[in-house]
């Protein structure tokens, strides 16, 4: 209308051309009253915390959906929403089927004001090292990511919309292992932002990292595993700011991911990624924190002290080597202790933890090559692992390091200067000839 105006004026010179500025940036910062906004994946985790956030912000009418019912935490937000006059409606259906989608935005139509803004949370996972997946497994996450995604885009095209967010993960960018379904799924979304931004709609995809508190990865217990990746996960309180400062960006694509570059880039295989190599180029001149320079020391081996050792220390080396990294995968409390001869799977171990150690160990060895895939399963203790090692590592002395350590001939006139595997082995022999 306003260019219109200016028009009829007579004032301008050539053309006038209407740039949808607004239109595509998905501020959050001033939210109407008179509008209603759309959480899928609205009653837990990060689509919960985001409802509340847009009430904060000025929102009055929200729909929040989700496959199942609101638990006991959901309905205690839902009560305060509700309690400081916002109108809240609950639908139950399934936002990776089109009907679902469909029905979903008829009840927005019959029962709250016109829709102003979208955010895509929904999602599911079904994780396993890539061997172990399938057709059925991929279509878990691609459901409602790709399906439901696509679905809000088709029947909000024609409508005015504030903003249309994508929540999506850091595996589209920097691959997660045994989420080969989970990183395409994401980088549908990705694509998704980018097309709709192509014709002029609004959109903005953002990757996030693990959360803390809240969503899969803390349910899962992520933390460790991705701090030793030197990757911070994001409370609640920090993803809200990160929220607002990705949605006043123009960028269709933002990721959010507190990482220390130098400690990330240290562990991973180099590529040729454009990515990896700026951040490289701008960050691992930087020194690395004096803590994750002792804890990859620590996680090394040193390969020439190991070739000079004799059967038994090689052999303690090597377990002392795995049983670091075992407890490092599986959570084991520092100080914690692991029996030489239970089975790593009883202690939780799963696929993607196996791969993980896999990884760990080829890298704390300095192979070339990764281990085999199979390593955790051919040899599914500690004792195995370290035997195995050493027959990999030695191989000329592989049968000497596979039998007990020698226990000498005057052992008990010399028993201060045995080593503690010595020492069991020579009282299994006593108690054994008595």
């Amino acid at each position: 209308a306003a260019a219109f105006r200016f028009m009829a004026q007579a004032r301008h010179i050539g053309k006038i051309v209407l740039a949808p500025e607004e239109a595509t940036r998905a501020a959050l910062d001033h939210l109407s009253p008179d509008a209603s906004y759309l959480v899928t994946g609205g009653l837990a985790g990060l689509g919960l915390l985001s409802a509340e956030h847009l009430a904060a912000r000025g929102a009055r009418h929200l729909a929040l959906v989700a496959r199942r019912a609101p638990d006991a935490r959901a309905l205690q937000s839902i009560e305060r929403l509700r309690a400081a006059g916002v109108a809240v409606l609950v639908l139950a259906e399934d936002i990776a089927s089109a009907d679902g989608v469909a029905r979903v935005f008829q009840a927005i139509d019959a029962a709250l004001p016109p829709l102003r803004g979208i955010i895509h949370s929904a999602g599911a996972l079904d994780d396993g090292a890539l061997p172990q997946q399938s057709w059925s497994r991929f279509l878990v996450p691609l459901g409602a990511k790709v399906n439901g995604a696509w679905a809000l885009h088709v029947h909000s095209a024609q409508r005015r919309l504030d903003f249309f967010l994508l929540y999506s993960s850091v595996a589209s960018v920097l691959g997660s292992s045994g989420q080969a379904n989970h990183s395409a799924a994401n980088a549908f979304l990705d694509a998704l932002a980018v097309h709709r931004r192509a014709l002029g709609l609004p959109a903005q995809s953002i990757s996030w990292g693990a959360w803390s508190e809240i969503g899969a990865a803390a349910e899962r217990g992520v933390g460790e595993r991705v701090g030793a990746l030197g990757i911070a996960l994001i409370s609640p309180a920090h993803g809200l700011e990160l929220l607002s400062a990705a949605t006043r960006s123009d960028a269709p694509h933002v990721v959010a991911l507190p990482v220390a570059w130098p400690r990330f880039l240290a562990q991973r295989a180099p590529n040729g990624r454009a990515l990896f190599t700026r951040m490289a180029d701008r960050h691992l001149a930087a020194a690395v924190p004096s803590g994750s320079k002792q804890a990859a020391a620590t996680a090394a081996l040193d390969l020439e002290a190991l070739a000079d050792a004799s059967a038994a220390q090689r052999y303690s080396i090597l377990l002392a080597f795995v049983t670091e990294h075992v407890a490092r995968v599986i959570g084991v409390p520092q100080g914690g202790n692991i029996a030489v001869d239970q089975p790593l799977n009883e202690l939780g171990l799963d696929s993607l933890m196996a791969v993980d150690l896999r990884n760990r160990l080829s890298r704390g060895l300095g192979q070339a090559r990764s281990l085999p895939a199979t390593l955790v399963f051919d040899h599914p203790t500690l004792a195995a692992l370290a035997e195995h090692l050493a027959t990999l590592l030695t191989p000329a002395r592989a049968a000497e390091a596979a039998l007990p350590p020698p226990i000498p001939r005057d052992a008990l006139g010399a028993i201060d200067t045995l080593s503690d595997e010595q020492i069991e082995a020579l009282f299994a022999k006593r108690i054994g000839s008595n």
